[in-house]
């Protein structure tokens, strides 16, 4: 097994720090300064910077275009990649949002990680699940008094069979969206197909959009 300490100017993870790399397997290439990361048939990359961390099966790393990529080695609709981010969402305190997916394309450019396939989303207060979730962070600190730990999420769009479920509400649409500034969530549907929720105070809404805050445990109604 390979290990990489301070693997060359490497997408970072959102936060700051020197990244880390353990594998089975690994190709460098200096003119372009791009690294690939294999893992065994148990036992993924894993690629860490402070508290942030992504396991798979495979993991590129692209300098030119500052983004981490990170899949499967064949074919499947099984979730293979988990990434974890230490973040404050729905007004809690620091704690870890783990996500799961086919694969995962991170841009460190534009703070974006875009998660396909199977892809579920948990935190401290549920599951999110659909075919599709984007995970935009704040804006970087700078400055030399920057910490090694800045990941903070800015929001989160779900898209395509979208289900969340959370203690004593349950809900399903076809777009979710989550800003971590106000702790709301914003369920909506398609043509044909309105969001529902399933409340054990409210009993079963629907409308054009639901907007619910867990800070308040309330349900607003639109249409």
């Amino acid at each position: 097994m390979c290990s990489s300490d301070l693997v060359p100017a490497p997408p970072q993870l959102g936060g700051h720090g020197p990244t880390h790399v353990v594998a089975e397997r690994a190709e460098l290439f200096r003119t372009k300064n791009d690294a690939f990361f294999y893992g065994a048939a148990q036992q993924p990359a894993r690629m860490w910077q402070g508290g942030d961390s992504v396991w798979a099966p495979v993991i590129e790393l692209l300098r030119a275009q500052q983004e981490l990529k990170a899949y499967g080695k064949g074919p499947g609709s099984a979730a293979v990649v988990e990434a974890n981010f230490t973040t404050a969402m729905s007004g809690h305190a620091q704690s870890v949002v783990r996500v799961r997916s086919h694969d995962l394309v991170y841009s460190d450019k534009a703070r974006q990680g875009d998660f396909h396939g199977n892809v579920d989303a948990v935190d401290a207060d549920g599951t999110v699940h659909a075919d599709n979730v984007v995970m935009v962070l704040t804006p970087a600190a700078k400055g030399k008094g920057a910490k090694a730990e800045q990941t903070q999420l800015d929001h989160l769009v779900a898209t395509g069979h979208v289900v969340i479920d959370q203690p004593g509400r349950k809900g399903d649409g076809a777009k979710l969206v989550y800003t971590a500034r106000d702790g709301k969530y914003v369920l909506t549907g398609e043509p044909g197909a309105r969001p529902r929720m399933t409340d054990r105070v409210h009993g079963t809404t629907t409308g054009d959009a639901l907007i619910f805050n867990n800070q308040r445990d309330s349900v607003e109604v639109i249409g």
